[in-house]
């Protein structure tokens, strides 16, 4: 009797997990795929269209199509693709101004420091107007390099970028 009994309860359990076993698949309104083995999980919108698949059917793909996209979404999304680019263009030749200017101060820097050790070496006719006018020079340079560290803060730079940057002002002594 119990093998019976036992024997029939097994037979009922393997009847029971053999019964057909759904699952449920939908894309929403933003293109998104859901899929669930319960009507009750998919978001309220899928639950009228949700197409159905058998659990046993292994080799069967059920292909839910995307949803079209509006052509004006796509039309944005082009859009801002093309003004990020932009963007990111003008912040490299901003960086790169940048980097000429500072090479341009540091190189200027440097002339007038030859220039002014030439006329005090050599004190020919004029030296002392050479070593005031180079003196000039010098502290033009390093107002231009104080007012160049000052914008570094608000350009959108690279730290390679800002490293080149400040080695090149290093080059200008205070």
């Amino acid at each position: 009797m119990k093998y019976f009994i036992l024997t029939l309860s097994i037979l009922v359990a393997s009847l029971l997990n053999t019964s057909a076993a759904e699952n449920y698949s939908c894309r929403d309104s933003k293109g998104r795929l859901h899929v669930a083995d319960n009507l009750m999980s998919l978001p309220e919108e899928c639950l009228h269209k949700a197409d159905i698949s058998e659990a046993d059917d292994s080799g069967k793909v059920n292909y839910v199509p995307p949803v079209p996209l509006d052509p004006q979404i796509k039309n944005d999304f082009n859009q801002e693709v093309n003004q990020q680019s932009r963007k990111a263009k003008q912040r490299k030749r901003e960086a790169g101004r940048l980097v000429s200017r500072a090479e341009s101060l540091a190189n200027s820097f440097e002339n007038a420091v030859i220039k002014r050790k030439e006329a005090l070496r050599n004190k020919q006719y004029g030296y002392r107007t050479t070593i005031v006018q180079a003196a000039q020079e010098m502290q033009h340079a390093r107002s231009k390099k104080e007012a160049l560290l000052g914008e570094l803060p608000k350009a959108r730079l690279s730290s390679a970028q800002r490293e080149q940057i400040e080695m090149q002002l290093k080059r200008i002594q205070n």
